[in-house]
Parts: C-alpha cells; structure tokens; sequence
C-alpha cells in the first residue's frame, strides 16, 4: 500500500466516523443482520473499502466531466447566439449592388435579372399582358383565361412526363429482374 491509499483509507474511516456521531439512532434489525455478515465474511470490511474508494472516485470524475461539459455547452450556447446576431445582421445589411452586365448581356440572359419570387414574376407578366390588351373587359378576361389554360397544360404535361419517367423505370427494373 502507498501512501495515497494510506490517504484515502483514512479518510474514508475518518468521515464514516462523522457520519457515526452525527447520524440518527441505527437501525437494530439492519446492524444486527450487518454484523452477521461479517462474522460470516470477515475480508467483507476490506472488500467495501476497495469498493467505496473506487466509487468515491467514479464519483469524482463524473463530477469533473459534469462540469466541463457544462463549460462546453455554455461556450456553444454563447457561439449560437454570436453566429444567429451575425446572420441576422448580415440578412438585414443591403445586398451589394449587381452589375449591368454589358452591351450585349441583355440579348444573350446575362446582366442584372430580377429575383423576385415565382408568384411575383407570374403577377408581373399577367399585369403585362393586361396592359397590352386593347379590346376592353372582354379581352382581358380572354387573355386572363389563356393565362390560365397555359398553366393547366403546363401541370399537365409536367404530370404525365412523370408518369412517363416512372413507368420507364419500372419497365426497366422488370426486366433487369428476368
């Protein structure tokens, strides 16, 4: 034994000692069956020791881990809110400004295109074409409908090229299996 064991040994007789003068009466039954143990399992003392120590210790070091894992998720709690107040400030800061392309980038889809969304870029072209109609209520209505029957047929056409797709594959898959 060295003299750390010696250490610990000794304090853990010394509290279990604290613990004698300053606990409640024992519980008779509980120390008499205790003590037939131990009559009957004298090496049962040292054995308790050796497994109190090693608690003590696994206690010790899940104490430790505790806290430093705590420390970690402070430090990535305050990381989180550093990294949302960048984003938050960097979405609200004016996008830089795009540039125009050049003298032909118009033609050929280059320069500065709009980046609206698909519901906006629809409004805009409906509005256009209303604009250009020059029949009266009638023709708008005329060309709101051809808006709308060009959608469908577009719906259409991209439902049934799934559909295609998809029967394809099956067809291929079965006949890879024969």
């Amino acid at each position: 034994m060295n003299s750390e064991e010696q250490t610990l040994i000794d304090g853990l007789f010394s509290r279990l000692q604290q613990a004698e003068t300053n606990s409640a009466p024992r519980d008779a039954q509980a120390e008499a069956r205790i003590k037939e143990h131990l009559t009957r399992q004298p090496a049962a003392g040292y054995f308790m020791t050796q497994a109190i120590l090693v608690q003590e210790a696994a206690i010790k070091s899940l104490d430790e881990q505790n806290k430093q894992l705590t420390q970690q998720i402070q430090q990535l709690q305050a990381d989180l809110q550093q990294a949302r107040a960048q984003t938050a400030a960097s979405a609200s800061a004016p996008a830089p400004a795009q540039s125009s392309g050049g003298f032909l980038s118009s033609i050929f889809g280059g320069g500065s295109r709009d980046q609206q969304p698909a519901r906006a870029r629809a409004h805009r072209c409906r509005t256009v074409v209303v604009g250009v109609s020059r029949g009266g209520p009638r023709s708008i209505r005329n060309h709101h409908s051809r808006i709308l029957v060009l959608r469908r047929n577009r719906t259409f056409l991209s439902r049934a090229m799934h559909r295609n797709k998809r029967h394809r594959w099956q067809a291929a898959a079965s006949s890879a299996v024969r």
